[in-house]
This record gives C-alpha cells, structure tokens and sequence, in this order.
C-alpha cells in the first residue's frame, strides 16, 4: 500500500515521465525541421510602368506589384554539423533521465524505511498504551480496596489519599499513551498516502530474529553498488560531462542542409509564382567576448563538482553502513 498510494511516490513518478519525455525529445533533434512562414500586404497603391510607344501613341502598362501581395515560404533544415554535438546532448538526457529513475528508487526506499519505522513506532505506543491502560485499571482496584479498609479502621485517611493521587498520575500517563499512539497511526497513515484512515499494527513479527551479521554481512560493498543515491549521482556526473562537451558547440561552424519552396502571387511578371532552391548554410561566431568559452570552463567545473560529491557520498554511504551494521549487531547482542 505504501508503495501505491505514498505522494512522494506519485511526485517521482511525474518526475520519471517529465525525464523520459525530455529524453525523447532530445533524440528528436537529429531529425530535419520543417518550418511555414507567411504575409499579406496591403499597399497604398499598385505599382505599373507603362511601356507605349509615344511615336504611336499606343499604351502598354506593366504591373509589377499589385496592391495585395502575398509571400509563402516552407522551409526544410537538416543540422549536419550538429550532428556530432547531438551525439552527446542526448548522451545527457539519457544520464539525466537514468538520474531521475534512481531518484525513484530512493524515494521508494525513503518510504519503506519511514514506514517501518513508523510502524515499529505504532506497535511500541499502542503496547505503552496498553501497560498504561493496565496500571490505571490496577491504581483503581487498590484505590477501591484501600477505601474499604479505612471504612474497617486498617488504613488512614492519608494512605487513600496517596492512592487517589497514584490513580490520577496514572490517569495522565494513560492519556497521553493514548495522544502518542493516536498521532502514530495519523503519522502511518498520512506516509502510506492513506490520511484520515484509523489504523492499527499487528505485531507479526518474529520472536528469535537472526544475527544482524549473519544477514547483512556483505552489506557495505553492496550499499556502494547498489544505493540508488549514489547511482543517481553517476549519472547527472555523467550528465554534466556530456554537457560540458555540448557547451563547445558555438566554437566551431554551423554547417546546415537547406531546402526551400517559395509562393508568391500579386509580385509581377518579373518574379516567378513558385520556386524552389536547396543548399548549405555555415554559421560561424568567431568572436563573442569570451562568452562561450567561459561556459564551457563552467560546465567543466560542474562536472568535477559532481564528480567529487560522487565521491564524498560513496564514502558516506560506506561509514554509515559500516556503523549501522555496528549498532544492530551491538544491540543484538546485549
């Protein structure tokens, strides 16, 4: 159920969606786009010559632009030398979206621990709850007992008395077992995504646990494998050293494969209604202030950061395994 209903279950599984739609979009990019472009102009007047002949006197008039023209251009662009930088922006969103899975995984694992802790939390109040209800019932008994031996003259008024108070103590220790497990089964229910819900724990669990050491004695070596924290971290390093190589882009030339279909009408005679024409563009940014280059040295320095935090974490994860091995194995034993 925690699993099904956990929102932070939900909010990671929009985030995987988000990344796998990313992710295809970038594989999109090595295909050729398609573009549309059109106007309608409305000018002041037409614009003719006349070509007669003034020995004759015969007129000949030329338009050459009507008052309403119109001009439609559909465009086909296919990036050639993109090419090889696309190779590593998609190698990016492929590490990006690999990030966000393994970000599931850790918060599918945040869940299943809060739970069990949660859980083990609810069955140790709902049993203080139980002791308290069983001291109270035992105060009243001896305070009811005592009351019928003063009546006989075997016990005084004071000794009722700390007995009434013994009782009330009780009481308050009842009350707030009770406030305790209350909020805990509010607490297990609102992790499990099931808020509202009255919920109670079972106690199923087994009476001679195995040896912490016996079960998880390869624990370490596997946390440094297998935690998906860590592996989310591989990969947004890996995401941020493909970026890095996408940020040189603007250094070299643009080199693109073009093809274009023009329609035209209300132009003349001296321009065709339809033509079409198809070539290569280059596109080169020789200069820029520095501009590119400085995003690149930071992209570098994104993807050392990233590196190093991988590192850092893969020696946490290490020392915290190690040391809570340590403690279950302690307690355990004692």
């Amino acid at each position: 159920t925690a699993l099904e209903r956990a929102p932070e279950l939900a909010i990671a599984k929009q985030g995987e969606v988000s990344a796998g739609l990313q992710r295809k979009a970038a594989t999109r990019t090595r295909l050729p786009m398609l573009s549309v472009q059109s106007s309608v102009n409305l000018w002041n007047e037409e614009l003719a010559f006349d070509f007669g002949d003034p020995m004759t006197g015969m007129s000949s008039e030329v338009v050459v632009r009507e008052q309403i023209t119109s001009a439609s251009t559909v465009n086909l662009t296919l990036p050639l030398s993109a090419q090889f930088v696309l190779t590593h922006y998609i190698e990016a969103a492929d590490a990006s979206s690999a990030a966000v899975k393994a970000d599931s995984k850790t918060s599918a694992l945040d869940v299943q621990q809060r739970t069990a802790e949660t859980y083990i939390s609810l069955l140790a109040a709902q049993g203080e709850r139980e002791i308290a209800d069983a001291i109270v019932r035992q105060r009243e008994a001896q305070l009811a007992r005592a009351k019928v031996l003063q009546g006989g003259g075997v016990l005084q008024r004071v000794d009722v008395m700390r007995l009434e108070a013994a009782v009330a103590e009780a009481k308050r220790a009842e009350i707030a077992a009770r406030t305790r497990a209350a909020s805990v089964a509010d607490a297990l229910a609102v992790t499990i995504g099931t808020p509202g819900r009255s919920l109670k724990a079972v106690d199923d669990l087994p009476k001679q646990p195995k040896a912490p050491g016996d079960q998880l004695g390869a624990l370490p070596e596997q946390a440094l494998a297998n935690r998906p924290e860590l592996v989310a971290l591989r990969a947004r390093r890996r995401a941020a050293r493909a970026s890095a190589k996408v940020e040189r882009a603007p250094l070299y030339p643009t080199v693109a494969a073009v093809g274009t279909f023009q329609y035209n009408t209300g132009q003349g005679p001296f321009l065709p209604k339809s033509a079409f024409f198809a070539g290569l563009t280059l596109e080169w940014n020789l200069w820029d202030w520095g501009q590119t280059w400085n995003k690149v040295k930071a992209a570098e320095a994104d993807a050392k950061r990233v590196q190093l935090q991988s590192k850092q974490l893969a020696d946490n994860i290490s020392l915290e395994t190690r040391t809570r091995l340590r403690e279950a194995n302690a307690s355990f034993e004692s």
